[in-house]
């Protein structure tokens, strides 16, 4: 194989992790890569790690933005600058096994898949473990109708989140969120407004069993920060969005509707863990949660 690979890792202010991250990259077995990091204005030596990256790699690119302004806005800007036949994205302060790239690429080449999707393995920072999970399927064909449904459920973050997958580049011909390739607007869950949309136009979905990508959980990051109004309605937008999306290609049903309530009476729960009932995203989701019970 010699198709170019696109990695796209997005860091912000960590300076403690993105070492670790680069290192895994560059250790690929698979080396035709292109490694495009958006330092998405790092006030700590965030910056200053990446730079010197440059100078051990040559695949190695760095573009350094004067303001923070999110994962979807350097996403966005990272696809635009790369040119690889496939993209992945990475997290800054996670890393991914050596041969996540190669099994990958050999998955999605020799099965004509345009999305090639694994489970993720997890280490909490605090506790200094890992974290394992059943895959739930086996290596193979994933198909659309059993995406969707693992979608809407959520159990696993992996069927939702943009990384620890691979993407074929026809898949970005056009955007996917309006004047966007990722939602800029959006803070918190940005992933789930565009992920499904990016299996739907795919060919085929391939899932790998073998977890290649840890997760690194740690107490400061994106996800694991307090609930907000904002955080909460954007998680509202993506559940929304995802219920129109799924009538639209005419697959919404009973499960997706069950599990659509399940997922916004958990942002309801936070939000009343924050002292939010007040907010006015709070009463549209309790007003949801209300009409989802007529009838029963």
């Amino acid at each position: 194989m010699d198709k170019l690979v696109s990695v796209i890792i997005i860091a912000y202010n960590i300076e403690q992790y993105i070492e670790k991250c680069l290192d895994s990259v560059l250790n690929q077995t698979y080396t035709n890569l292109e490694i495009m990091v958006v330092d998405d204005a790092s006030t700590d030596k965030t910056r200053q790690i990446c730079d010197e990256y440059v100078g051990k790699d040559s695949r190695v690119k760095v573009i350094h933005l004067s303001k923070n302004e999110g994962a979807a806005n350097a996403r966005n800007l990272a696809i635009e600058n790369t040119n690889g036949e496939y993209l992945t994205f990475i997290d800054g302060d996670d890393w991914v096994n050596d041969n996540y790239v190669e099994e990958f690429l050999d998955l999605a080449e020799k099965n004509n898949a345009e999305v090639v999707i694994g489970p993720y393995y997890r280490f909490s920072d605090k506790e200094g473990m890992f974290y394992f999970y059943d895959a739930g399927y086996s290596t193979g064909e994933l198909k659309l109708d059993d995406y969707l449904r693992e979608r809407a459920l959520k159990k696993v973050a992996w069927y939702v989140t943009a990384c620890g997958k691979l993407y074929h580049r026809r898949l970005f011909n056009e955007k996917l969120y309006g004047a966007d390739y990722f939602p800029s607007d959006v803070i918190m869950g940005e992933d789930q407004l565009i992920i499904h949309r990016l299996c739907l136009r795919a060919n085929r979905i391939w899932y790998d069993q073998n977890a290649c990508y840890c997760w690194r959980i740690r107490e400061n990051s994106a996800t694991q920060s307090s609930m907000t109004v904002k955080k909460a309605s954007d998680c509202l937008e993506g559940e929304i969005q995802y219920l129109v999306d799924l009538m639209t290609i005419g697959k919404l049903n009973n499960t997706a509707v069950r599990a659509f309530q399940n997922n916004i009476n958990l942002v309801k729960s936070d939000l009343e863990g924050q002292g939010l009932q007040n907010s006015g995203v709070y009463h549209k989701i309790c007003q949801l949660l209300v009409l989802g019970t007529r009838g029963k």
